[in-house]
């Protein structure tokens, strides 16, 4: 049985694929791709191919679940997303391989990669995880080495990971 997502909740995911790799050796994590639950069935993220916006829960590869230890206002994320050109845009891979690059032109470029557009609208649901970063060079495995976080859920391959260490 898979996770009981809440709003607010982070998903990180292990997943296979050329995009995911170069996203997994440039970020040294095995963590290549982020999404924020708006409820046990839908997420906001940005998505290579897709860009940014609110999408069907798509679980595979989901390595774990991270539960911020405060409240999160999804609903002020919603309306900040609905409100402003953000749905949309398309995914920032170039940004996300080059977080010199990002950090210069990240808000003016009109594109996402995932930890970024998490960031953003977790700081608009009024919970900011990296307080003195730019969102622009965030990248997945931050959420994970973050304090603010509890793990709500593993798989069994972050089970087994966990044990060994």
């Amino acid at each position: 049985m898979g996770p009981m997502l809440l709003p607010g909740d982070v998903l990180l995911f292990n997943r296979k694929g050329f995009f995911n790799r170069i996203i997994n050796v440039k970020t040294w994590s095995r963590f290549s791709h982020v999404e924020v639950a708006l409820g046990p069935a839908r997420v906001f993220a940005s998505r290579n191919g897709d860009g940014v916006g609110f999408y069907p829960a798509d679980l595979s590869g989901l390595a774990l679940v991270l539960r911020p230890t405060i409240q999160v206002d999804v609903e002020k994320g919603i309306a900040w997303a609905r409100d402003t050109n953000i749905v949309g845009q398309p995914y920032d891979l170039f940004g996300l391989l080059n977080f010199v690059h990002a950090r210069k032109v990240g808000r003016e470029n009109g594109r996402m990669f995932c930890s970024e557009a998490a960031t953003r609208f977790l700081r608009r649901c009024g919970f900011d995880p990296f307080p003195r970063c730019d969102a622009d060079t965030i990248a997945p495995r931050d959420f994970h080495v973050c304090p603010w976080f509890d793990v709500a859920w593993m798989s069994p391959d972050e089970q087994t990971r966990a044990e060994v260490i």
